[in-house]
């Protein structure tokens, strides 16, 4: 279910040093998603690219990977739309995940936390509407065929589940009592079938939507 039309979320950036900062908000109109920045003041110089983050404002890198990268920050390009019904979109239906926004100098060298994107300024977002799922039981029912990989627990449930080779899918929600949306709502970053491989670490947590499985 869509969120009503308005604005939706919102958030205030600002940089350590007081030389860059920001306003941000997301709104919701027939047919689409619009971001919109304004009142940017930076001294920075050199491309700033803008993106949405599901890391907090206080890790390391929240400009880094799994971010949603909405581009160059220009004076011709300060809003940016999505349209409904594309399929994966990270809006559609549940943005919620997403905790920050950022500006970064993108594809500069490490700075000197080793990030691969050095933040400008970055901004707590503000969301005006709730989570799709607010309640949701995972239970692990046991190792199963084509669900046999290992599961990390965390405050006695279920946390994160790693894939062994020759699962699917169909046996993962099995095995955990969940449906393959429920899944996906889980991970809106994660592997998502047939493209699912060994290794890879799904999240099976409402607290931890979003961000990569640690």
């Amino acid at each position: 279910m869509r969120p009503q039309d308005g604005t939706i979320a919102t958030a205030a950036l600002t940089s350590p040093d007081g030389t860059t900062s920001a306003t941000f908000t997301v709104s919701r109109q027939p047919g689409r998603t619009v971001f919109a920045l304004s009142d940017l003041h930076t001294d920075v110089a050199g491309e700033i690219d803008f993106s949405l983050s599901p890391y907090g404002p206080d890790a390391t890198c929240p400009a880094d990977m799994w971010n949603v990268s909405n581009g160059s920050v220009t004076p011709s390009t300060m809003s940016w739309t999505i349209p409904d019904g594309i399929p994966g979109s990270p809006f559609d239906p549940d943005p919620t995940y997403l905790e920050s926004a950022v500006l970064a100098h993108t594809g500069n060298s490490s700075d000197a936390h080793g990030c691969v994107d050095s933040v400008v300024a970055i901004g707590v977002l503000h969301w005006t509407i709730p989570g799709a799922l607010t309640h949701l039981d995972v239970i692990d029912h046991g190792s199963e065929p084509h669900a046999r990989g290992a599961v990390t627990v965390k405050h006695g449930h279920p946390d994160v589940y790693t894939i062994a080779s020759d699962d699917t899918v169909t046996a993962i929600v099995a095995r955990f009592g969940i449906t393959q949306d429920e899944l996906y709502y889980l991970n809106p970053f994660g592997p998502q079938a047939p493209n699912i491989e060994a290794g890879d670490r799904i999240n099976l947590s409402l607290a931890d939507r979003g961000a990569p499985p640690a």
